[in-house]
């Protein structure tokens, strides 16, 4: 079980935005180590969020994320990078890259990110989850499955994160445009 100070913050919509003023400060507490990088299929269920066809060979890039201060393990990870632009890129290479993820992926497609879909989801750990999270495999751990797109619709990443379910707390904070406020106050009861 984690310590309440101690359970990971995720902020969907707005770590892009942070990300590009600075990167340190998301993963600052958290040590990086890649753990794999190849060619692959992805499995079945990345496949069909991000509607690859049957057999597309991809660049994955998997990570364990580590707790400096206590050297504990917080997260696993992958990146599933198109090869038309990670193909023979420094993002082949099994070492932690310079800055966010994403914005190497913009560097070398020329693209920007525009769109992202998040797919939520609560289930048991495998065994091997289990232990590299050296947690219980009776204990519930919370999968991400990330896709990313350009302006285009072009796929610029597919990544998924496993957390233990009682360490991570997602914050989603987001503006609303005035269209979805119908113009109420903070003080009108909906």
């Amino acid at each position: 079980m984690c310590a309440e100070s101690r359970r990971l913050q995720r902020r969907s919509r707005c770590r892009y935005g942070r990300a590009r003023n600075d990167h340190q400060l998301l993963t600052s507490h958290l040590r990086h180590e890649i753990t794999e990088v190849g060619r692959v299929s992805p499995p079945e269920r990345i496949a069909l969020l991000a509607a690859l066809e049957p057999g597309t060979q991809m660049l994955v890039r998997r990570r364990t994320l580590f707790d400096r201060e206590t050297g504990k393990p917080q997260e696993l990870g992958a990146s599933y990078l198109p090869l038309s632009f990670a193909d023979g890129s420094f993002l082949e290479a099994p070492e932690v890259v310079p800055k966010a993820l994403f914005l190497c992926v913009e560097d070398l497609s020329g693209k920007r990110y525009a769109h992202a879909r998040d797919h939520w989801q609560w289930r048991m750990p495998s065994t091997a989850e289990a232990e590299a999270l050296q947690i219980s495999p009776s204990r519930g751990v919370l999968h991400l499955v990330h896709v990313a797109r350009a302006a285009d619709h072009t796929l610029l990443e597919v990544s998924e994160s496993v957390w233990p379910a009682d360490c991570i707390e997602i914050i989603d904070e987001y503006e609303l445009p005035e269209a979805q406020r119908g113009g109420r106050t903070d003080r009108q009861a909906p």
